[in-house]
C-alpha cells in the first residue's frame, strides 16, 4: 500500500475503531431501555424507562453520530487511491450512522421505545461488523508482524472480543480470504488460521529457491569435511569421512529418502481429504511458510550422514536401503544423535568440573 494511502487508512481506522467503541456504549444504553420496558409495575416501568431514555440521549449527544459521519467523509477526501478502494465500506458505515440516529428511541410510550430499541440494536450490530471488517486488515497485519514466518495467528482468538458471534467471524474470515493479497500472510479457512509469509519480494524469492540453496550448502559442507584429513585439519587415523565420493553419495541417498517421506506424507493428506495449508499442493506458499523448517531438515541430513559413517555404514551397494531409510526417518535419527551428543557432553563437562575442583564423583 502506498504511503499516502496507508496514512489515510490508518487515520480512518482510528476513527472507525473509536466509533465502534461508541457503538458499544450505545448498545448498553439500549439494553437498559429494553429492560426498563419489560418492567411489570407501571410506575417503576415509567420511572426506569425515563431514566434509561435520558441516559441514552446523553450518550447519543456525547458521541454525536453526525460528527463521526463527517469525519469519515473527510477521510475519504484525504486520498484518491484510498477513496477508490474503501469508499464502499466507509459509505456503508456512514449510512448506518444516519440510520441509527433516525431509529434512536425517543417516544415516551414503552411499546414504541421497545420497538425502536430493537431496530437500533440490529443497526448497531451491523455497524459493529462493518467497523470490525474495515479495521480487520490492519489488525491482522499487526498480529502477523509480531510473529516469525511460517507461524500462525488464530483468527477466532484475534476477533473474538470484537465479534462475539461465530457467524459474524465466519463472514469476516471469508472476507479476509478474498482480500488475502493485501495482507502479509495467507488464510486457511478450514483451520481458521492466518500464516505469516516473508514480507518482501526478495525474501519470498529466496524462500522459494531455499531448497536448492540448502541442498548445495549441506552437500558442500560435507564435501569440505571429507577433505579435513587431506588438509591436515584432523589427525584421526581411518577417519570415516575421508572419502569424498562416498560421503557425498551417502548425502544424496539420504536426501532421496527425505523426499520420499515428504511425498508419502502429502499423498496421505490428499487421500484423507484433510489437506492443511502447509501441504505441498500449493508449492510456492508451502515453501514460503516452511523454508526455515527445510533448513533444519538439511542440518539433520548432515548430522545423519556423519553419524552413520561413524557407525560403520559403508558406501557398498547393499547399504543403499540403509541410507534411504535413514533419510525417510530423518528427524528420528538426527534426534537420537543429538540426544546422545548432549548426554556425552554433559558427562564430559561433569568429569572436567570434578578434575578442576577436586570434587569426588
Amino acid at each position: 500500500m502506498p504511503d499516502d494511502e496507508q496514512r489515510a487508512y490508518d487515520a480512518a481506522r482510528g476513527h472507525v475503531e473509536s466509533l465502534r467503541q461508541d457503538a458499544s456504549d450505545l448498545a448498553r444504553a439500549l439494553t437498559a431501555m429494553q429492560q426498563a420496558a419489560r418492567q411489570v409495575d407501571a410506575a417503576a416501568r415509567d420511572r426506569e424507562l425515563e431514566a434509561a431514555l435520558q441516559g441514552g440521549n446523553e450518550l447519543l449527544d456525547r458521541h454525536d453520530l453526525a460528527s463521526n459521519a463527517d469525519a469519515l467523509q473527510q477521510d475519504l477526501e484525504s486520498d484518491e487511491r484510498f477513496a477508490a478502494n474503501y469508499a464502499g465500506e466507509l459509505t456503508l458505515i456512514q449510512n448506518l450512522l444516519h440510520k441509527l440516529r433516525e431509529q434512536w428511541p425517543t417516544p415516551p410510550s414503552d411499546s414504541g421505545t421497545a420497538t425502536r430499541a430493537l431496530a437500533a440494536e440490529a443497526t448497531i450490530a451491523e455497524l459493529n461488523y462493518a467497523a470490525v471488517k474495515f479495521c480487520a486488515l490492519g489488525e491482522l497485519d499487526d498480529a502477523l508482524s509480531g510473529i516469525h514466518t511460517g507461524k500462525s495467528v488464530n483468527l477466532d482468538d484475534c476477533f473474538a472480543s470484537s465479534l462475539p458471534s461465530a457467524s459474524d467471524r465466519d463472514r469476516l474470515i471469508a472476507y479476509l480470504k478474498d482480500v488475502e493479497r493485501d495482507i502479509a500472510g495467507v488464510i486457511d479457512e478450514k483451520s481458521r488460521l492466518a500464516y505469516r509469509t516473508p514480507p518482501t519480494l526478495l525474501l519470498r524469492f529466496l524462500a522459494c529457491v531455499s531448497p536448492v540453496l540448502f541442498f548445495l550448502a549441506a552437500g558442500g559442507l560435507l564435501f569440505l569435511i571429507s577433505k579435513f584429513d587431506k588438509w591436515d585439519l584432523i589427525s584421526a587415523k581411518n577417519w570415516p569421512l575421508s572419502e569424498s565420493g562416498a560421503v557425498v553419495g551417502a548425502y544424496l541417498l539420504v536426501s532421496a529418502g527425505a523426499i520420499m517421506h515428504l511425498v508419502v506424507e502429502n499423498v496421505k493428506q490428499f487421500q484423507s481429504k484433510q489437506v492443511p495449508i502447509l501441504a505441498i499442493g500449493d508449492l510456492l506458499t508451502w515453501l514460503e511458510l516452511r523454508w526455515a523448517g527445510l533448513g533444519g531438515s538439511f542440518v539433520a541430513m548432515v548430522i545423519t550422514v556423519i553419524a552413520l559413517r561413524y557407525a560403520g555404514v559403508t558406501s557398498d551397494a547393499r547399504e543403499i536401503p540403509v541410507w534411504l531409510a535413514a533419510g525417510y526417518s530423518l528427524d528420528s535419527i538426527a534426534g537420537l544423535v543429538l540426544t546422545r551428543f548432549d548426554t556425552a557432553a554433559t558427562a564430559g563437562l561433569s568429569s572436567l568440573r570434578q578434575r578442576i575442583t577436586g570434587e569426588s564423583a
